[in-house]
């Protein structure tokens, strides 16, 4: 009996010792404003919920090891470290200020505010439906984002993720993105340098305004549904390895400049210069689609256009055709009144139609192969000022036969 009683007593006492062990791992509920001045691990399983109105403030220095979940219904204040394992997650429906560094190879949902000013390295799967905007210390995307909130972006970015947008990005500093996939179903502006080096496939708006400039080593390929506007002094430069591929339309205006050094195809798309725009093709520029060069824009060609559709040039536009340039038209190039091909140095092969209307500008040779130039024929009338039934001399206007 006696012996029974201590098989009991110990029975009893290791039991007690694992229900101690459960309290030490159970889940935390902050319902006042907390300081973490001393390192913390949350175990697998275990929930952090820091409720509303309340501030949980990690001080500089203190590592808060993340296997389980944070929740922030009110303000995280991390002036710390915060390491999310591949296992942990942070559920952000508050305010989270970031002030030292978040590393995460697991997953953070941002359901509100996320303001960071110190690091932000993600190496696992962010999913923003809120606000994200870093200011300063970097931003660093290794594993995925999916956005369909806002991203803000102050400070330099390096990416090797795959990004899924349909919300909307903006950059005001430098976006390098290395071997990442981006997928944009949303709207990306950019007012800094932005490098695509891989896979970047438009279905939605991409914005280059003001300083701006996309800089393609990669594939660009932009929808039927993709809009790229570059803008005001704007500028995107296709690298001697990069592609871009068109079945949307591409937008270069008031100023903006397109530079070609790689491969630029236009599948079907519009490609419109318009407004001052200048596009300079020093290597491949194939259309399939429709290229129109308006109100004052230039093209000038130092490597090859193949036209294969056709060709716009309106409003007191020029295309320049350099030396060593070589425009081959299997299409139609239409040069509207009061605008200029110039070929004093290059090299146009014509097997369609050059149609030249009665004020349009032909300097040099066009075309030095193929077909002749199509020429619409100018009449020379007087208009009756004065009503009087006969045609005034001094009043003479010019229109087509």
């Amino acid at each position: 009996m006696k012996k029974n009683y201590y098989v009991f007593i110990g029975l009893f006492v290791i039991f007690g010792l694992a229900l101690m062990q459960t309290a030490h791992a159970a889940d935390r509920i902050f319902t006042e404003h907390t300081i973490i001045a001393v390192d913390e691990t949350i175990a697998a399983g275990e929930t952090w919920t820091v409720s509303n109105d309340v501030t949980l403030t990690i001080l500089g220095g203190i590592s808060v090891f993340n296997n389980g979940t944070i929740e922030n219904n009110g303000t995280i204040e991390n002036n710390g470290t915060i390491i999310i394992r591949n296992v942990g997650d942070i559920d952000n429906l508050g305010t989270l200020c970031n002030n030292g560094g978040i590393f995460s190879n697991g997953t953070i949902n941002n359901f509100d505010i996320i303001n960071s000013y110190g690091v932000l390295d993600s190496k696992g799967t962010t999913n923003n439906f809120g606000i994200i905007s870093s200011y300063e210390g970097g931003l660093l995307l290794e594993g995925t984002m999916n956005n369909s909130g806002t991203v803000d972006n102050y400070t330099n970015t390096q990416s090797f993720a795959i990004i899924n947008n349909t919300g909307i990005i903006r950059h005001y500093a430098n976006m390098i993105g290395i071997a990442n996939v981006i997928i944009n179903d949303g709207i990306i502006e950019n007012h800094s340098e932005f490098y695509i080096h891989s896979s970047f496939s438009n279905f939605g708006i991409i914005k280059n305004l003001d300083t701006g400039i996309i800089i393609n080593k990669g594939q660009l390929a932009n929808n039927s549904t993709g809009i790229i506007t570059n803008n005001f002094g704007a500028a995107i430069n296709n690298n001697d390895i990069g592609e871009i591929n068109n079945n949307g339309i591409i937008r270069n205006k008031n100023t903006s400049t397109i530079t070609n050094d790689g491969t630029i195809t236009n599948n079907g798309g519009i490609i419109k210069n318009k407004n001052d725009g200048i596009i300079n093709n020093n290597s491949t520029i194939t259309n399939n689609g429709i290229m129109k060069n308006k109100n004052t824009s230039t093209v000038n060609n130092n490597g090859t256009i193949e036209n294969n559709s056709i060709i716009k040039n309106k409003n007191d536009s020029i295309i320049n055709n350099d030396s060593g340039g070589t425009i081959t038209n299997n299409g139609r190039i239409n040069n509207n009144d009061n605008c200029t091909i110039n070929n004093t140095s290059g090299t146009i092969g014509n097997s369609g139609i050059i149609y030249n209307f009665c004020l349009g500008i032909l300097i040099g040779t066009i075309p030095t192969t193929g077909n002749a130039i199509v020429q619409e024929w100018c009449t020379t009338y007087y208009r009756d000022s004065d009503s009087d039934g006969y045609g005034d001399p001094g009043d003479s206007q010019t229109a087509t036969s």
